[in-house]
């Protein structure tokens, strides 16, 4: 897996999306592959869906299973950051009014785990943050992974490869 040294410094300073808007961004992500369906949710911003999460790893190595859960790990296109978004029979439940405000320090995140169809591919993607590690925040069952602050930037982004740092 490529460190945080061997992408640009700028994808970590700006939004490697910007501009992509969710169709966009979700052509990219999924390596040229078009959204089947999309939905229109009350949510902090426009999103993509990165695929849907297998588990995620704490910072201390307690690992969390998401089995029992269903959860798409998405991208916020104005923010770049991941968002885990629980849904309801393979439809998205819409974020609490004022989220982002709502939204409480849960524990630092080592890794993160999901189940992706890039490129018309299935497959198990993983990423294991490097240091400083993100924040997985969250307000009734919906998350967000908050990046450390990192030389100037962020300690990880989302491209064309997935997530990054």
């Amino acid at each position: 897996m490529p460190t945080r040294d061997h992408f640009p410094a700028k994808y970590f300073e700006d939004n490697p999306l910007e501009g992509e808007g969710p169709h966009g961004a979700y052509r990219r992500l999924q390596w040229g592959r078009n959204p089947r369906r999309s939905w229109n949710i009350e949510a902090p911003e426009p999103m993509a869906v990165l695929g849907r999460l297998a588990k995620i790893v704490f910072l201390g190595g307690k690992r969390e299973s998401f089995a029992d859960w269903d959860f798409y790990v998405a991208v916020g296109t104005n923010s770049n950051c991941v968002y885990l978004v629980p849904m309801e029979k393979r439809r998205p439940i819409p974020f609490p009014k004022d989220f982002l405000k709502s939204c409480e320090d849960i524990a630092q995140i080592k890794q993160i785990d999901y189940y992706s169809e890039k490129g018309g591919d299935e497959g198990y993607y993983y990423h294991v943050h490097e240091k400083p590690y993100p924040m997985l925040m969250g307000c009734e069952d919906h998350f967000v992974l908050k990046p450390a602050r990192h030389n100037g930037g962020r300690s990880y982004a989302v491209n064309d490869e997935g997530i990054i740092g």
